[in-house]
């Protein structure tokens, strides 16, 4: 019986597959013998509640203390959870479960590289394929990664990208972004800290992708979206800078609308501008049961 009055203090909620001498001691009600299909729906209900935001939570630095310091001034991590970073990241794009009803993403607009600009158009596909097509004029030039990692083309090196930071964005492309179930993907994630960039204050971490590619990455730490990334050589050098920006809401889905290309000295190399983003998305569920 403590048994019994235990349970039904510790839980608002409950079933069991308890027979024998406790079910005949009528502890522990009959009505609420297991069953997979109730039990799923009183869960499901009971999710639908959660406030992510109780979970991820980190410390925040006031805005009127950030804008005191200094460009470029570190915050060395105290107690500063990743699934902070991470969380706020995935709720800012939407919501994870938002997320994953997206099947595919068509955006179009516009390659600037070299004083130019071209016709822009960029389809991804889950799980992994990604197809980057830029006209020029009634030709095109067409940069792609499959499922299988392979890539097709590259010829966008001509057009302000170099070949060896355009096969790290082919060979890193995830369709979710690197920050949705990196620890599935084989990722290594670090918070390094909090580093201000101009008037953000970012969340600041290290990440190793399964490919070896390793990232700074850097998360407005008040809105979540991702502001910068640096991929790294020897001795933590950057090699090349994203920048994205102009961050806009498209379906319930928010997506930068301008990300640029940097090389280590900061100069830009490229940039993509998209006038609009198409989203296809497929609803999905889980089973009562």
């Amino acid at each position: 019986s403590r048994l019994v009055q235990e349970v039904r203090r510790s839980f608002d909620y409950y079933e069991h597959q308890l027979g024998g001498f406790l079910d005949r001691s009528g502890g522990f009600p009959k009505e609420l013998l297991l069953d997979a299909e109730r039990f799923a729906n009183v869960t499901s209900g009971y999710l639908d509640q959660v406030d992510e935001r109780r979970y991820s939570q980190g410390p925040q630095i006031d805005q009127s203390e950030a804008e005191l310091l200094a460009d470029g001034t570190v915050i060395p991590v105290v107690a500063q959870p990743r699934n902070a970073a991470v969380s706020q990241h995935i709720r800012n794009r939407g919501g994870y479960k938002n997320l994953k009803t997206i099947q595919a993403i068509t955006k179009h607009g516009r390659w600037l590289a070299n004083g130019k600009e071209w016709d822009l158009t960029i389809e991804m596909r889950r799980p992994r394929v990604l197809t980057k097509s830029v006209k020029l004029g009634d030709r095109e030039i067409v940069s792609a990664v499959a499922r299988n990692g392979d890539t097709v083309g590259g010829q966008l090196s001509s057009l302000g990208v170099p070949p060896d930071f355009e096969d790290v964005l082919h060979r890193t492309f995830e369709f979710d972004g690197q920050l949705v179930e990196w620890p599935d993907k084989g990722s290594e994630l670090q918070m390094i800290g909090m580093h201000k960039l101009g008037d953000v204050l970012a969340w600041k971490l290290d990440l190793t992708q399964a490919s070896g590619d390793r990232w700074h990455l850097y998360i407005n730490s008040h809105g979540g979206a991702l502001v910068k990334a640096d991929l790294l050589g020897e001795d933590d050098e950057v090699l090349y800078t994203i920048v994205q920006s102009d961050v806009r809401e498209t379906d319930g889905f928010k997506y930068p609308h301008r990300i640029e290309y940097r090389d280590k000295a900061g100069d830009l190399l490229a940039a993509e501008v998209f006038d609009t983003i198409e989203v296809q998305k497929e609803p999905f569920g889980i089973s009562a049961a």
